[in-house]
């Protein structure tokens, strides 16, 4: 009596499953065409949590611009005119990389000649990777943080990266993460990345438009979905940088599409990240008010001139929060 409904339903999902399946063979020829161009830069990780990662040992020039990416797999910044005695890791995803930027323009090397210039031992280190949203950032931080050992992990927090995997929240990394790691279900993916891309605006293929209401509303509602487990990434952060000797600090960076006019719509959720990290004891970089959309593409990534801003900006907090003696 009951087993035909069950067999339609069966028989849908499995029609549906075929026909995601075909598209996503499609979707998988386009992307082994991109992992073959020669400025690829990224490497399936054997972290299966990770998926992917920077590919070591990469140097590429084009359009003017230069990418390194030395054999820590991590991109290289300006190098520090002196031995460093002191080690700064900058953590963070595409915006702490530097996506579509030289190397000089990156903030980890904007920081790297401030300290040059005032003569400072200090290294600074690019801990960025496209795409990685809290997640995946704690996970490099503890293993880079082993290899590379800083004093001190300044995290770029991005309002993306409460973004989240396997999820309907999954899509920060634009692909990628899917390039290396099929979905078991195609289905299943296909349906979660529909919701992103209607949440986010676009096609399930597009790219949105930015500087209207509904960027503002795809920012809140990965807030409102992955807030908790966010939170709770960075504790585990600072846990991870106690446990090394490492201090640590958040740098909460509002996103460029909603700052317009002086007027910050994200204003009640950045509130609530600043009230959390006040109240976890966790040290502050607070940009508010020193930063513009002018800073930012529209992408939502920081141009050069943004990138030298917040440069400026940890290190004017390092040099007035902390004794001089301690770099």
């Amino acid at each position: 009596m009951y087993l035909y409904p069950a067999l339609v339903v069966a028989v849908t999902f499995i029609a549906v499953e075929f026909v995601c399946f075909i598209y996503y063979l499609y979707l998988q020829r386009e992307w082994s065409a991109l992992i073959s161009e020669s400025d690829h830069y990224y490497v399936k990780s054997p972290d299966r949590m990770l998926g992917y990662a920077l590919k070591p040992n990469t140097r590429i020039e084009k359009d003017g611009k230069l990418l390194t990416i030395g054999n820590n797999g991590l991109r290289t910044s300006t190098a520090s005119k002196l031995t460093p005695e002191h080690i700064i890791a900058i953590l963070g995803d595409s915006i702490v990389f530097g996506v579509g930027l030289s190397e000089q323009h990156t903030i980890s090397s904007q920081l790297q000649a401030i300290y040059n210039s005032h003569g400072d031992a200090v290294g600074v280190k690019n801990f960025g990777v496209p795409g990685y949203s809290s997640q995946e950032l704690l996970r490099f931080l503890d293993h880079k943080s082993k290899l590379i050992k800083p004093h001190r992990v300044v995290y770029v927090l991005n309002a993306n990266d409460f973004s989240r995997r396997h999820s309907i929240y999954e899509g920060a990394d634009n692909g990628l993460f899917r390039m290396y790691n099929p979905p078991a279900s195609k289905a299943l993916w296909i349906i979660r990345k529909m919701v992103y891309r209607l949440r986010k605006g676009g096609t399930l293929r597009g790219t949105p438009s930015h500087g209207n209401g509904q960027i503002v509303s795809w920012y809140q509602w990965l807030y409102a979905g992955n807030r908790e487990a966010v939170f709770a990434d960075i504790l585990a952060m600072r846990r991870v940088c106690e446990n090394r000797g490492m201090e640590f600090a958040v740098l909460p960076l509002p996103p460029g599409s909603v700052l317009a006019a002086g007027d910050f719509a994200l204003q009640a959720e950045f509130a609530q990240i600043y009230s959390f990290l006040n109240g976890s004891d966790i040290p502050v970089i607070n940009i508010e008010g020193r930063v513009s959309s002018d800073l930012f593409d529209d992408t939502d990534h920081l141009t050069a001139s943004g990138n030298k801003k917040l440069a400026n900006i940890i290190w004017d907090y390092y040099r007035n929060n902390q004794r001089s003696d301690t770099l």
